[in-house]
């Protein structure tokens, strides 16, 4: 048998992609590096059946959401995702990287209310600081 690399196609999402789009941006990581950025708790409760669903329908070719982090620029972490058992699914079949969807996001200080912020260069720049790795 020949030899097919693997690869995720993403779904349009629209959903997603039109949820707050002047304050997201799209990267591609390593599906390894976003379970990190989830925290020591990414691969805990971790459904099998679930992965193994989505391990084939990726190796079917079909479209697969994007993963998605929402980053608090102003605590310096992540504060939501979505998307641990694509990228566990992902890694098991050694996908490279993955489409995530970063949020830029400011907690709640003081008075100010939180909520989501204009992705600017110097947002995204501070996403990335964050999240790290070289993006």
């Amino acid at each position: 048998s020949s030899y097919r690399r693997r690869r995720f196609v993403r779904a349009p999402a629209e959903y997603l992609t039109g949820y707050h789009p002047q304050s997201q941006f799209e990267i591609k990581m390593p599906p390894s590096h976003f379970l990190d950025a989830v925290g020591d708790w990414a691969r805990k409760g971790i459904s099998e059946e679930g992965v193994q669903k989505l391990a084939d329908r990726i190796e079917a070719d079909q479209e697969i959401d994007p993963l998605f982090l929402d980053v608090d620029i102003g605590r310096g972490k992540v504060v939501a995702h979505e998307g641990r058992h694509r990228a566990v699914a992902a890694e098991r079949l050694g996908i490279e990287t993955v489409p995530v969807l970063v949020f830029i996001y400011r907690s709640r200080e003081g008075n100010v209310p939180g909520g989501y912020e204009e992705a600017t260069p110097a947002r995204i720049a501070r996403a990335k600081q964050i999240l790290g790795r070289g993006f």
